[in-house]
């Protein structure tokens, strides 16, 4: 029990970091940070071996659901995203074409 809730405590906290709309000079440490994370998952992940058989999945999903989560609030602001509600800027940033701007869009 207790490694589940370390798992999703820093499943939060790599997600939050790639999730989050650092700015240029930066974004490399959040990167790093979240990739360190998610490395010291794996290792404990390998130590633990079958005792902990849903480390992985459940970090990943909650990670990837974070993540995503955090980039919907972060590009409210964006002229794509302005008059959009909070889900379907979810569902913009899931789908691939949220980066593209349409020729409609200018």
């Amino acid at each position: 029990m207790l490694t589940c809730l370390a798992v999703i405590a820093l499943a939060l906290g790599a997600g939050l970091l790639f999730g989050a709309r650092i700015e240029p000079p930066f974004r490399w440490a959040g990167n790093v940070g979240a990739l360190m994370i998610t490395g010291c998952v794996i290792v404990a992940g390998i130590h633990l071996g079958d005792a902990a058989e849903w480390l992985g999945p459940l970090f990943s999903t909650i990670a990837v659901v974070t993540a995503v989560l955090v980039e919907a609030e972060s590009r409210r602001r964006e002229p794509r995203f302005v008059g959009e509600s909070y889900w379907q800027r979810v569902l913009l940033v899931i789908s691939r074409r949220s980066g593209r701007i349409d020729a409609s869009d200018e």
